[in-house]
């Protein structure tokens, strides 16, 4: 088994699309009933071709969890 950056960075037939980015709103994201956030979110997708197949990849960049810390009930 190997992750998926080994897979796509290490194969030398890989080509990759420009990054689309888009800034993401509490409504807009599929996300755990139980998550809720006030600030908006930052993605990125690019899409890989290896061998002719293709893999989108989206990321999304989540709030430092040291904002939620003080949320969490131990």
């Amino acid at each position: 088994e190997q992750s998926l950056g080994t897979v796509l960075f290490q194969n030398p037939g890989m080509q990759r699309t420009l990054f689309e980015i888009s800034k993401l709103f509490q409504q807009n994201l599929n996300a755990p009933k139980n998550y809720h956030t006030n600030q908006s979110l930052w993605a990125r997708r690019s899409q890989f071709a290896i061998s002719g197949n293709p893999v989108l990849v989206t990321e999304i960049f989540l709030p430092p969890l040291a904002l939620h810390a003080s949320k969490v009930k131990l």
